[in-house]
């Protein structure tokens, strides 16, 4: 329960601060919108990715310094940070959205969900013993401290791919492990099988994370790899999907489709007159930070005329 209750109300509040709810900030802004973004970590999960190549101007670069980009942005307009992290959103008999932090309530006339998602765990055996020991989900984040160690990256996607191709770079031998064949994107594809010391190894699975009490030392897989289940590795990734982050607006009403992500038309509205989202969180089929981008922007389009219009605005 918020301490405080600010008498602060805004056009538009924007629950995160990924490529999404940054983008959805600069058009509100520039529709001179009372606007504020709340995130406790603005840049969201892109900031964990070492290159980002396939977004329009951005030729190559680390996902980290792309979003220092986007938040500079919108920083230099004057749009309101709030480094937070929300807790509850509630439509209240006012009309009003409030919108709560652990300290403090905001009241808003539209609200914009960009939360995007977390990683997906794999549900192994020791997965939880050796989190921090060895198993991560951030080759960015984590590469470089198991230099010189065999690595495992479980997943068969292209996030999947591009960090073993990181990886690559720190360790002795990279394992991909996919439960059935692996599917990047075709530029990775080529990229993972021109590098040496990268080994695919398709339909299997870690069947059990193994360690020595302090660090990963080793995985069982389902399927034996040159004539033993048991592969020597001193990290183990995972890149195996995300979930959307929607349990915030489970009791709004809000309508999710069976992932659990948020339903939008193709303007970014949802079922409830006034909230909107964009980015990962939605139902949008491809996640990318474009996508993302271009959610964003739309769904502080349809607060704007949903605001001039006066269809959301408190009677």
């Amino acid at each position: 329960m918020a301490e405080h209750t600010t008498n602060d109300h805004y056009d538009v509040l924007i629950i995160g601060g990924g490529c999404a709810g940054l983008s959805a900030a600069l058009y509100a802004k520039r529709y001179e919108l009372k606007v504020a973004v709340i995130a406790k970590e603005p840049g969201g999960l892109i900031t964990t990715t070492h290159i980002v190549e396939n977004y329009p101007g951005v030729k190559t670069m680390s996902g980290w310094d792309m979003m220092d980009i986007f938040l500079e942005q919108v920083q230099s307009l004057g749009v309101e940070i709030k480094r937070d992290e929300v807790v509850s959103v509630k439509r209240e008999e006012d009309m009003l959205f409030h919108v709560c932090t652990e300290d403090t309530c905001y009241a808003a006339s539209t609200v914009i969900l960009a939360t995007g998602t977390h990683h997906r765990e794999l549900g192994a055996p020791g997965e939880e013993e050796y989190r921090n020991k060895g198993v991560s989900y951030c080759a960015t984040c984590d590469g470089a401290l198991f230099k010189g160690e065999n690595m495992v990256i479980v997943g068969g996607g292209d996030s999947a791919a591009k960090e073993a191709l990181l990886l690559s770079q720190y360790a002795k031998h990279v394992y991909i492990v996919a439960r059935s064949t692996i599917k990047p994107e075709p530029i990775n594809r080529k990229r993972v099988e021109e590098t040496e010391n990268v080994t695919v190894l398709e339909h299997t699975q870690v069947k059990e994370i193994c360690g020595d009490g302090t660090q990963v030392t080793h995985v069982i897989l389902t399927k034996p790899y040159e004539g033993s289940d048991t592969l020597a590795a001193g990290a183990v990734f995972i890149a195996i999907g995300h979930i959307a982050q929607t349990d915030l607006v489970k009791d709004l009403g809000v309508e999710l489709n069976e992932r659990g992500e948020v339903k939008i038309d193709r303007t970014s509205r949802t079922n409830i007159p006034g909230f909107y989202a964009a980015g990962d969180c939605t139902d949008a089929v491809w996640k990318q930070a474009i996508i993302s981008s271009a959610e964003g922007s739309q769904a502080a389009n349809s607060a704007y005329e949903d605001l001039t219009n006066d269809h959301v605005r408190p009677t």
